[in-house]
């Protein structure tokens, strides 16, 4: 079945916030150095570029969620994303269009890789998403969608901008049935995207979906985020424990 097919049944909220960025930067000599007998020289250094890096435990009750600003939420047809408990999860059911519950962070160079550490509370159904490439106004989102469904469902879904326009790009390998504790992740380098699951106590990835975008309509840059997709009267008790995103 597919993502926008689900409507499930349940009860409750989730998530919370604190962050964890980072750059890494090799640090430069002095533009000068003395040396002996009293000359100096003139030094050089190389533009290093830093790798970012995010990550949060969601430690912090908030609605919507902004951990000091990390995360962003521009458009408003789109509803947003709660913490709350330690989890971030959807902060409303979406409405009779594709409004998805949406943040995402950013500074990212547009190769990245994003991870998330599934919350499910017994509930059937409910998409997770792991976004990339995010941009977003007060009236649209283009991104990357790689959905897993709690229920069992896997998809990789580009949105297009506008409300309601986006498109199936994914190649499903294989759809396992998620338990709370499995993880998620979604990585992208250049047009290439692949999508893993990774079993609770294990370490080893087993690739779910891969998309290849060169179409017309094909992002080249933006933000890695978070996403949920949840009609009513579906549960909002399911989310992410954990998020983390680098740049590569």
């Amino acid at each position: 079945m597919n993502r926008r097919d689900f409507v499930f049944a349940s009860a409750s909220l989730a998530a919370i916030a604190l962050p964890g960025a980072a750059r890494a930067a090799k640090p430069c000599p002095p533009p000068q150095v003395s040396l002996s007998g009293g000359s100096s020289a003139s030094t050089t250094c190389p533009t290093v570029t830093g790798v970012r890096s995010f990550s949060t435990s969601f430690d912090v009750a908030e609605s919507p969620i902004s951990e000091n600003g990390a995360w962003v939420h521009r458009a408003t047809a789109w509803k947003t994303v709660r913490t709350t408990g330690g989890h971030a999860g959807p902060a409303d059911n979406v409405g009779a269009h594709f409004d998805d519950c949406y943040a995402h962070v950013t500074g990212f160079p547009p190769n990245q890789q994003v991870e998330a550490t599934i919350y499910k509370s017994g509930e059937m159904g409910g998409e997770t998403e792991l976004l990339l490439r995010v941009t977003d106004t007060g009236t649209s989102v283009s991104c990357y969608e790689c959905l897993f469904n709690v229920g069992g469902s896997v998809d990789i879904v580009r949105w297009n901008g506008p409300l309601d326009d986006f498109t199936y790009i994914g190649n499903v390998i294989f759809t396992p049935f998620p338990f709370d504790g499995d993880k998620i992740r979604a990585r992208i380098v250049g047009q290439s995207i692949e999508f893993y699951y990774i079993p609770k106590g294990t370490s080893t990835p087993q690739l779910m979906a891969t998309a290849t975008d060169n179409s017309s309509g094909k992002l080249t840059s933006g933000d890695p985020g978070i996403g949920f997709f949840q009609r009513s009267p579906g549960s909002l008790d399911y989310g992410f424990k954990d998020f983390s995103a680098t740049g590569l």
